[in-house]
């Protein structure tokens, strides 16, 4: 007697007693691998909530040499699979998951059953079987797939076009039976519905994929539609596919269309375009298009506006100048690219604006022409906050365009407006000032007794980082060390220590 015989026996008894009763929990051992066994999973549903693109991963993982799939698979599974009462969800997963046996000859016997249970799932597994490198597999698949295309539903289909799109770059794909059969059948007049049914339910490679068969097929209807979906591709294509095939008098009508695209490079496209064959048009397009919320679209529209003479920078002052609840921020970022003198009273009117990215440019254009930025500016912004201008404030300390002095300090904690937030913002705003000039700074603050809690808290953050290297000579150190020593009553004897071994590690 073999002694594995005992460890056979519930597996032999089950399937006496009822073949069929093992497929569920077989399907589960199969699935339980690939989820990491983190959450019960309904593994008759399982595959069918899977995207497209992943179930070639899953068939990738089903077919791997650790895999535990079918290790308890009798050799009658497959015939109870095709014969046992059971949903058609479980069926086509059962399917999907014995086409992806290891065994050659086991996969050419399920992909010989897939079209009869036509489904999105087992479409998709007779696609991924099509590039089988097994040549018997291979053909069987085929066939498979030309049966179901006939009897599946188009939503089907679409649902698993991904696999189709992924399949053409595959070694094994380009014998060109994916194009003669498959997408020869998304074009036959039988199944007219397709294309329109992938450019509105698929996902984005294949709505992309469906807009380009439909334009070169010659429906140039959808042009419009084209240019207002949003992504970015499938308008690009329109666009170039309307300069190759269109008249100058329908392509200008269309590029100005294009103006109103909900993405920005199509819009940007949609004016270069419309500029090359309706110049009058163009310009008349012109102030919309400096005002755009996409600085890519305004730099295009200032460059056309140069090049027939006219100065972009009067239409952004003219709308920084109506009177308005928010500043146009487009105008803005704009007029702070190249900045004049006469726009610093309008930056200044921005600056209280409770958007980050408004005070971050008006603070810009204020930089770039070298307008000086008070301490109750820079109390005002430490206050308000904002990731994007606490950025610019702190790359102006580092490249000295605001220079941090007791002055500004003192200044910015005796504003009232100024709260703990500011507060707490500014001792981060005095790391960027340099290791040792923070440390010359705060030991030359005369803060009052209101103040001491900041200051002493400025010269723990100090501490912190005064492990990283800065170069120290030997007349800034001694300087350093007395002010140190004549500070230690009000920084105490830990903190006066600190202090002077960071000096003379250096």
């Amino acid at each position: 007697m073999d002694w594995r015989t005992s460890f056979r026996f519930p597996e032999i008894l089950v399937r006496a007693v009822n073949p069929c009763a093992a497929l569920p929990r077989r399907l589960s051992d199969a699935l339980n691998p690939l989820t990491g066994q983190s959450r019960p999973i309904d593994a008759a549903l399982f595959l069918h909530t899977v995207r497209a693109g992943r179930l070639m991963v899953i068939d990738q993982r089903l077919r791997g040499y650790l895999s535990p799939a079918y290790c308890t698979w009798p050799s009658d599974t497959l015939r109870c699979i095709v014969t046992c009462p059971m949903s058609e969800e479980a069926r086509q997963s059962l399917l999907f998951v014995a086409c992806s046996h290891r065994d050659g000859r086991e996969r050419e016997k399920a992909v010989g059953h897939l079209g009869e249970f036509p489904g999105s799932l087992t479409l998709a597994a007779a696609l991924i079987r099509s590039v089988d490198w097994v040549p018997q597999v291979r053909s069987a698949a085929r066939d498979a797939v030309v049966r179901m295309l006939r009897t599946c539903a188009i939503d089907d289909v679409v649902a698993v076009w991904p696999i189709v799109l992924q399949l053409q770059h595959r070694e094994r794909s380009t014998d060109g039976w994916l194009a003669e059969k498959v997408e020869g059948w998304a074009f036959a007049s039988a199944s007219d519905g397709f294309l329109c049914r992938a450019r509105q339910a698929g996902g984005p490679d294949v709505r992309v994929w469906a807009y380009r068969k439909s334009l070169e097929r010659g429906e140039t209807s959808l042009l419009p539609q084209a240019l207002m979906q949003p992504d970015p591709r499938i308008g690009l294509h329109a666009l170039r596919h309307a300069q190759a095939t269109l008249d100058a008098r329908s392509m200008g009508a269309l590029a100005a269309s294009g103006l109103r695209a909900p993405h920005p490079v199509v819009r940007r496209e949609g004016l270069r375009a419309l500029a090359a064959v309706d110049v009058v048009a163009a310009r008349a397009a012109l102030p919309a298009a400096l005002l755009d919320r996409s600085a890519g679209v305004r730099r295009l529209a200032a460059y056309l506006a140069r090049q027939g003479g006219a100065d972009a920078r009067a239409t952004w002052r003219a709308a920084l100048d109506r009177p308005a609840a928010q500043a146009h921020a487009g105008a803005l970022a704009s007029l702070a690219e190249d900045p004049q003198e006469e726009d610093a009273a309008r930056f200044r009117r921005c600056l209280p604006e409770t958007r980050s990215v408004v005070r971050q440019h008006a603070l810009k254009g204020l930089l770039r022409i070298g307008q000086p930025i008070p301490p109750e500016v820079v109390g005002q912004q430490l206050q308000l906050g904002g990731g994007r201008v606490l950025a610019t404030l702190a790359a102006a300390v580092r490249d000295s365009a605001i220079v941090i002095d007791p002055s500004l300090v003192l200044g910015v904690l005796a504003d009232p407006e100024v709260g703990n937030d500011g507060r707490v913002r500014l001792i981060g705003l005095l790391g960027f000032a340099g290791l040792w000039a923070g440390l010359k700074l705060l030991l030359a603050a005369r803060t009052g007794d209101v103040d001491r809690r900041w200051w002493l808290a400025a010269v723990d953050d100090w501490i912190g980082r005064s492990e990283t290297y800065a170069p120290l000579g030997d007349m800034r150190k001694r300087a350093l060390l007395d002010a140190t020593t004549e500070r230690a009553a009000e920084l105490g004897p830990a903190r006066v220590s600190q202090i002077q071994a960071a000096l003379l590690r250096h």
